[in-house]
C-alpha cells in the first residue's frame, strides 16, 4: 500500500501514542496493520465481454460475507435472432469467493454453480452444436475460478477472471424445416473453460 500524506501523519501519531486499541505500536510493523481501511460491503457489476460478444445484457451483485470472503450472484438474458441464426439464453451463476488480502481488492479464488436455458440455431459451439441444426435445452454444472479486482477509484473497479469446470447439457435437436418437431435428445458432459469475465464494478457501500 502506497503511503499517502494521511498515512504518514497517522504513523507519526501512532509513534507518539505508543498504543492503538490496546496494541503496542512497533516501528517495525507497517502503519497499515493498525489503521484499517473501510471495506466495501456491496457492489453491482456487468460483464463487458458477455455484453459485447453476445449483444445481451448481464448484471451481477457481490455481497461481502467477511473480510476475505464474498458471494457473487449474476445473471444474463439474451434473445438474439438474425435470419436463420438464433442464440437465446438465460444464465444464472452463484460464486463463493475467497480473497488473498481482503474482499474487492486484488486476487481471489472462487467456486461456482451455473444454470442455463438456451435455444441455439445456425451456430457451431463447444463441439456440441452443429451449425446446420437447431437446439433447445438446459445446462448446469460447477467450476473453479481465478480473478483479480483492480480498484480504479473510490466507487469504481475492474474485475478480470477465468473459470473452468464441467457442464452437463440436456437438449433436444429440432427439425429446422418443421418447427416444433424433435429429431433427437442428448445429454452430454462438457469439461473445459466455462467462463471469462471483464466486468465493470460499481461500489455501492
Amino acid at each position: 500500500m502506497k503511503k499517502t500524506p494521511l498515512v504518514t501523519l497517522l504513523a507519526g501519531m501512532l509513534a507518539i501514542a505508543g498504543k492503538v486499541n490496546g496494541q503496542e505500536v512497533s516501528r517495525y510493523i507497517p502503519v497499515e496493520h493498525y489503521v484499517q481501511r473501510e471495506i466495501p460491503v456491496l457492489a453491482v457489476k456487468t460483464n463487458l465481454l458477455h455484453d459485447a460478444i453476445l449483444l445481451a445484457p448481464s448484471l451481477g451483485m457481490e455481497i461481502g460475507l467477511s473480510r476475505r470472503a464474498s458471494l457473487d450472484l449474476s445473471g444474463a438474458f439474451g434473445t438474439g435472432s438474425t435470419g436463420e441464426k438464433t442464440l437465446s439464453h438465460v444464465l444464472a451463476r452463484a460464486e463463493i469467493r475467497g480473497w488473498y488480502r481482503e474482499r474487492f481488492l486484488g486476487h481471489f479464488l472462487g467456486a461456482q454453480l451455473l444454470l442455463g436455458k438456451y435455444e441455439i440455431g445456425g451456430h457451431e459451439l463447444l463441439s456440441l452444436f452443429k451449425k446446420e441444426s437447431r437446439y433447445e435445452g438446459n445446462a448446469w454444472g460447477a467450476s473453479l475460478s481465478y480473478g483479480y479486482h483492480l480498484v480504479i477509484g473510490r466507487r469504481w473497479g475492474v474485475e478480470c477472471s477465468v473459470s473452468g469446470g464441467a457442464l452437463l447439457f440436456d437438449y433436444d435437436e429440432l427439425d429446422p424445416d418443421a418447427p416444433g418437431t424433435r429429431l433427437n435428445d442428448y445429454k452430454k458432459l462438457y469439461t473445459g473453460l466455462t467462463g471469462a469475465r471483464l466486468a465493470l464494478v460499481l461500489i455501492i457501500n
